[in-house]
């Protein structure tokens, strides 16, 4: 069996991406003719196994962070109610590349509600501001 390289680059914040392979979030790996997420396979490999009831969280909330540092295990409830919280307390703003600013959201929330993904949007929370509906999405303060 063939192994793989992964080259990583070192954010300001700290996380490992990856340079070597393009993610839109988490990164796979392909083990046995399964899928699974690298940085959940990382978690175990550094700091051991992760429970069915429990999931690999990302403390930087960068989903394309491979830091072992970064993440820890949670339950799995306790992780949806974090990103629930997360999504309901971040404004979102919605520009266009030529037209500017088309609307300030509320929240990623809200947005979704009306059709936008909460994934796509969920980039600009770890500082990538990435095209979603042709619009630039950015994170802004409250």
């Amino acid at each position: 069996m063939g192994q793989k390289v992964f080259k990583f680059t070192q954010t300001e914040k700290g996380c490992w991406e990856s340079t070597s392979h393009v993610q839109d979030a988490h990164l796979k790996v392909r083990i046995n003719k399964r899928n699974y997420n690298l940085h959940h396979i990382i978690y175990v490999y550094n700091h051991g196994a992760v429970r069915a009831d429990e999931v690999v969280h990302h403390l930087c909330d960068n989903p394309k962070c491979l830091n072992p540092t970064h993440l820890v295990k949670m339950k799995a409830n306790e992780h949806r109610r974090h990103h629930s919280i997360q999504r309901a307390s971040v404004r979102v703003a919605q520009i266009h590349p030529e037209h500017g600013l088309l609307k300030i959201w509320d929240s990623m929330s809200e947005a979704a509600r009306n059709g936008y993904s909460h994934q796509a949007i969920s980039m600009c929370c770890s500082g990538k501001n990435t095209l979603h509906y042709d619009c630039w999405w950015m994170k802004l303060r409250r």
